[in-house]
């Protein structure tokens, strides 16, 4: 490991050689949902990246962290009052073409390491191996699944999930779930427990309380006492063919590792509550 003081140094470094259009203000283009896009406009509430010292409060997740700390890691690294020009997609698959195709610059989220190929860079990862749990969703007048409590229980129920969440399938399939529901958009998931086609999802957890998520009406729980854990790393993808993808990667790489040794990433993926203290002692049914 690099000694902090040499560390230190190359970071200074880096910034006093860095062109003045890279420390000088300018709009970032990122691929995004309309959901995505929504809840960070809610959450931010027209503040800059700067003026967020809190996760802490819906509507705050996994994407949101991720959108304010691409803002923060640039500014940490010499790239101050960056402001994202959202590419609207449809869902995260899509996100990645507009990405790859150098179409944006950069992916709103984070993204599993086996999503990358040659047309990108990865960053050092966001959310490091085997730390990526998710609840078992269900609607909130759903009481008797519930009371469910293992696998095998779950199998005899029918579950969906997004086509685009190739993780998510996989885990599923390997739970032996016999009937599996694949839907485009993060919002049909909601629709599909609503109108009965499907009984339930495996969603990242809120910061509520207990766990809730609430969208266009819909309010979805997690099934208590159980979880899954989902293995692998995830990374920021950036753009190799988008003329500003190499200088925002090497910016953004570099403060991200600021704020991964300042412990910003770690306190803002548990303050929405990505990072479950509450959860820690749930069964893990896929193990």
């Amino acid at each position: 490991m690099a000694h902090p003081i040499f560390a230190c140094i190359c970071l200074a470094l880096f910034l006093v050689f860095q062109p003045l259009e890279l420390r000088a203000a300018q709009t970032l283009a990122v691929a995004a949902t309309r959901t995505n896009i929504d809840l960070y406009t809610i959450f931010m509430k027209g503040r800059a990246a700067s003026e967020v010292s809190s996760f802490a409060t819906p509507p705050a997740s996994r994407v949101v962290v991720d959108m304010v700390l691409i803002q923060m890691a640039l500014a940490a690294a010499g790239m101050q009052d960056v402001r994202l020009s959202f590419h609207e997609v449809a869902n995260s698959a899509q996100e990645q073409a507009e990405v790859k195709a150098g179409n944006a610059v950069i992916c709103a989220q984070d993204h599993w390491y086996f999503d990358f190929d040659e047309s990108v860079y990865m960053t050092d990862p966001i959310v490091t191996e085997g730390s990526f749990e998710k609840g078992v969703y269900v609607l909130d007048s759903n009481s008797s699944l519930q009371r469910v409590r293992s696998r095998r229980e779950l199998q005899n129920y029918r579950a969906v999930t997004l086509g685009a969440w190739l993780g998510d399938v996989a885990i599923l399939e390997a739970m032996g779930v016999k009937d599996l529901r694949l839907v485009p958009v993060y919002a049909n998931i909601f629709e599909s427990l609503l109108n009965g086609s499907a009984d339930y999802s495996l969603l990242e957890f809120s910061s509520a309380p207990d766990f809730r998520l609430t969208l266009s009406g819909v309010t979805l729980v997690p099934i208590p006492g159980i979880k899954v854990s989902i293995p692998g790393s995830r990374s920021m993808m950036v753009s190799r063919k988008h003329p500003d993808g190499q200088r925002i990667f090497t910016a953004l790489n570099a403060g991200l590792k600021i704020l991964r040794e300042n412990g910003t990433i770690a306190r803002a993926l548990t303050e929405c509550g990505f990072y479950q203290t509450g959860t820690t002692n749930w069964k893990v049914i896929n193990r």
